[in-house]
This record gives structure tokens, sequence and C-alpha cells, in this order.
């Protein structure tokens, strides 16, 4: 007897990458027990449906997903706690800057400054040396975390520790704040979600019917009332009002309607009664085309984007291989310069 699948949303925790997304859904797609896969970057969303126990689903999931990020995580969309991991590691990274601001500010001795930088260089740079680990176990580590391990301990190594510190804190700031700046975006997404109306007032010959969207046809005759959102494209037959149409157009004056009018979807009815005929179907209204090309920019690479993803994953294994051979060969084979000299232009060479 086969079971029927099951469709169980959840949600992402610190998704901020599209090109992860991306790769996560490829992978997924790949997996037989998943009768479908999408992943939702607006709201950080991944619907999956399957027929396997959601336990086992979520286990093998969650692998792939660590897989590409070690900072994600997905917890059920109705059950989302927030990680206090997060918290925690916000703490440490501003903690660990205001020590640093101290350190290349203040008048220590060189014993004092060391501990100074050494603390920040700790309390900003552990998420960064967790993740080069975790990659390095799965024989993936051609990535920032390890380009930016590498660099930081190359010059701690040169008693450069607080150009050490400083690329660090500043690679972390940059991470928090495009995170910052993904969650605003995401949240407008959200807040644009709501002008999707639940329901459409269908007109019968003796009564009115509340029915989904998605049922009404190009012909049929609906109602809308004062306050709510108009479901689908459509033009007056009977009445006038002043519609909001503030959320599709930005405009902030409202809009008089009356007999002979078109009218779009997701506009709001200020104050009169309309009887609307309606010219377009739900799935190809104005409203839900625009929230179609919202949740879906994200998911579209530019060709320049799509050229320099293919690049780096060629282009960096290359440099750090030849920085690694210009820090190291020349010495071994008897340069006159001195190995502090050499791994210094290596560092400086990627």
């Amino acid at each position: 007897m086969t079971t029927a699948s099951k469709q169980n949303q959840f949600k992402f925790k610190k998704l901020c990458c599209v090109t992860c997304a991306q790769a996560i859904e490829t992978e997924l797609k790949q997996l037989n027990e998943l009768d479908l896969v999408k992943i939702d970057f607006a709201n950080k969303l991944l619907l999956i449906k399957s027929s396997s126990k959601p336990g086992k689903i979520i286990t093998r999931v969650s692998k792939i997903v660590q897989k590409y990020n070690s900072k994600l995580a997905l917890s059920p969309k109705f059950r989302f706690q927030h990680l206090s991991i997060e918290k925690f590691s916000q703490a440490t990274l501003f903690l660990g800057t205001i020590i640093f601001l101290i350190g290349i500010n203040s008048n220590f001795s060189a014993e004092i400054k060391l501990v100074v930088f050494l603390t920040a260089y700790l309390l900003t740079g552990w998420q960064i040396w967790l993740a080069t680990g975790k990659n390095i176990l799965r024989g993936e580590f051609f990535d920032e975390n390890f380009l930016m391990t590498l660099a930081t301990i190359g010059a701690w190594m040169l008693g450069e520790y607080p150009e050490a510190v400083a690329v660090i804190v500043f690679y972390q700031l940059g991470e928090f704040l495009q995170e910052t700046a993904v969650k605003k975006s995401q949240a407008s997404i959200s807040a644009l979600m709501a002008i999707r109306p639940d329901y459409a007032n269908l007109k019968k010959s003796t009564s009115i019917k509340q029915v989904k969207p998605e049922e009404v046809q190009i012909g049929d005759l609906i109602m809308v009332k004062p306050g709510e959102r108009v479901p689908l494209d459509g033009k007056v037959i009977s009445g006038e009002s002043l519609l909001d149409t503030t959320a599709l157009t930005g405009e902030a004056l409202p809009q008089k309607v009356s007999k002979g009018d078109q009218i779009l979807s997701g506009s709001i009815n200020k104050n009169g009664l309309l009887t609307v005929k309606v010219t377009k179907k739900f799935a190809e209204g104005t409203m839900t085309r625009i929230l179609d090309l919202v949740q879906n920019a994200s998911r579209q690479k530019a060709p320049t984007e799509k050229f320099i993803t293919k690049f780096a994953k060629v282009y960096t294994p290359i440099v750090v291989l030849t920085a690694v051979a210009l820090a190291f060969i020349p010495p071994l084979i008897g340069s006159d310069a001195s190995w502090a000299e050499w791994i210094n232009r290596g560092l400086f060479f990627w």
C-alpha cells in the first residue's frame, strides 16, 4: 500500500545566500524520497512533499543544508524558535570589535596588546574556524572561511596582530550588515504578501457566495464591499468608490472608480459597494504577477553573476595553491630571503 505524500514547510535560519539556496534546492531534488522541493528565498521557506516519515526526511535534508553552510539550520515553520547561538555570536562579535578598537587606540605594553588582540581574535573568529573545520572534514574547504582562516593565521605568524584581527572584524561586520539587510527585505516581502486576499464574493443569480479567488472564472461577477481587497482584475459593472492602490503603484491618493473603469487586484475598496466583472483569472492577475516577480527575483542570476560563480570555482584553488607555493618553495630551495619575507609575499599575492 502506497503512503500518500504529505507537504511540510520548514523555516531557514540565517539564509542570506541566494547561491546556497539554489545549490541546496538542486541537490534536494535528487533525493528519490522527495516528491516536491521548492525553496522560497524571499521568505526563507523550504517546501517539501514526501511520503516518508518527517523525522527521517528532516535528518537527511538538514545534512544537505549543513553541507553548504554550517550556519544554516531548519525548523518547522509554525514552531520556529530563535537559536540562542545567533545572539551569542552577535554578542561576541561586538565585544571583540570593542576590544579590538581599544587595542589599536591604546598605549599598552607589547605583552598586554598581544593579549588584547588575541582575545579580540578569538571572540570574532570562532565561527569562521568552526565552519572551516567542518568544511575540511567534508573535503570542501576552498571557500571564504578557509581563505579568511589562512590569511589571518599567516598575518598572526608574521606578528601583524592588528591586521589579522582587522580582517576578521571587517569581514564579520560585513556579514552582519548583509544579514540585517536581507532580513529587512524579507520582512518587506512578507508584508507585501498581505495583499493576497483569502476569498472573493462570487455573485450568483440570487445569492452571493464566498469562494477562493482561484475558483473564479473570467466573466464571473464578484462583489467588493467597503474595506475589502479587490481579489481579481476586472471591470466595474456598477457602483462608485475610492480605491487605495498604494501597495501596487505607491500612489498615496485614492483613485476614484465608477462604471466602466478597470480595477486591479490588490487594491483596497475604501467606501462604496462595487460589482465587478472578472477579466483575468487569479493566476494571471496583477497582484499575483507582482508577488511572483518579487518572490522569484532573487532566484534569477544575471549572466555576469553566473560567470563569476563558475570562474571562482577554478580561480580560488589556483590562487591559494600558487600563494602557498610562493610562500614555501623558494625558502626550501635556498633563497636568500627569509621565511617571513616569503610568507609575507605569499599573503600579499592572494
